[in-house]
């Protein structure tokens, strides 16, 4: 298993988002490293979670669009569904 953990802004849970998505198509560590740097070019803050043998990924940060996220993963060549 292969996990991305990146630390929240300080500040309380309230509000937060945390879309979760299936991708697919991610069959190593610089797939998964891959998917992390979309993610934080969209949410440099952001919270990131991604199980490698899963595909599930799951994004914290309070400003989450999961469309945007979505539309990021996809256009970079993975298959991916908002879970």
């Amino acid at each position: 298993m292969f996990h991305v953990d990146f630390p929240a802004s300080s500040g309380n849970k309230e509000g937060i988002h945390m879309p979760q998505f299936n991708v697919t198509g991610m069959r190593c560590g610089g797939c998964t490293g891959r998917v992390q740097r979309l993610i934080e070019g969209l949410l440099p803050e952001a919270r990131i979670d991604i199980d490698l043998p899963s595909g599930a990924v799951t994004v914290e940060h309070p400003a989450a669009d999961a469309d945007a996220i979505l539309r990021a993963i996809t256009e970079a060549g993975f298959g991916a569904s908002v879970a």
